[in-house]
């Protein structure tokens, strides 16, 4: 072998190795990014006369210590974790579901329900629970370009958002069109059981190219409805669902997204445009 290709022969593989060696130090970002979701708890202390509150208490834990071996980066409990009782017991009850949620691997997020958000206010300087309004938006670092929306469906009243809620989300979602953001929205009640869901509907419609889809529990029976063709996905509740741990794994690929149901909760997969 002449000189010259003797040494381009070897310059090429030690590139070679060094491309090799690099790609071992340096992994891809790992694909789908899982986010646990899981909705209407409702646990309250003591045994309910028509609901099994210790089985949803059970099937809590149960979804937590699966949690514990799942690769979710994030939990968000989508509101009525506790049941609406006496308010000594409301926050009990609360405290000790939130203490439990919070001892998972991954950060947890609260979204503010009609049965638990009165426990939440009082407990609200405690512990961190979002803005003061318990309306809020953040982007999850493992997810660039997209924001995850958090509303309180009962800030104004039950399921009622109120006028200077309804302003910040479309302000909001102004604000992450330009920024060419994907949003995924989440809440306790869907669109159709708000009082305001006329407007609702017309902010989804206005801002269609910027919501990836809208993720909400109160309902317990878990349905789909399409909102002017935005995907509404409603979880089924812990709570009506003694028999089997029930929850959702939110995952998210470069062309689609999917809910991978666990227990009762029915499975979707959504394209990204």
């Amino acid at each position: 072998m002449m000189p010259r290709l003797r040494t381009f022969v070897l310059f090429a593989a030690l590139m070679l190795l060094a491309c090799i060696a690099s790609s071992k130090t340096e992994p891809l970002p790992k694909v789908p990014v899982s986010v646990a979701l899981m909705a209407d708890v409702q646990y309250r202390t003591g045994i309910g006369t028509y609901r099994d509150y210790p089985a949803a208490l059970a099937n809590f834990r149960t979804i937590l210590n699966e949690l514990r071996g799942s690769e979710a980066v994030l939990t968000i409990e989508l509101g009525d974790l506790v049941e609406d009782s006496s308010p000594e017991q409301e926050n009990l009850d609360y405290t000790m579901l939130d203490n439990e949620l919070r001892s998972l691997p991954m950060p947890v997020r609260h979204v503010p329900g009609n049965n638990d958000i009165a426990a939440i206010r009082r407990l609200q300087e405690q512990r961190g629970f979002g803005g003061s309004n318990l309306y809020y938006s953040f982007a999850p670092k493992e997810i660039p370009g997209w924001l995850f929306v958090v509303l309180n469906t009962s800030e104004a009243s039950d399921v009622k958002m109120g006028n200077a809620q309804l302003f910040w989300l479309d302000q909001t979602l102004e604000q992450a069109g330009s920024r060419k953001q994907k949003v995924m929205i989440f809440a306790h009640a869907p669109p159709r059981c708000l009082v305001e869901s006329t407007q609702i509907n017309a902010m989804l419609a206005k801002h269609r190219k910027v919501i990836i889809g809208w993720l909400a529990g109160h309902t317990h029976a878990g349905e789909f409805h399409q909102v002017e063709g935005v995907p509404e996905v409603e979880l089924s509740a812990v709570l009506e669902n003694p028999e089997r741990p029930t929850y959702a794994i939110l995952k998210i690929y470069p062309d689609h997204w999917e809910i991978e149901g666990h227990g009762a909760q029915k499975s979707y997969r959504f394209p990204l445009n």
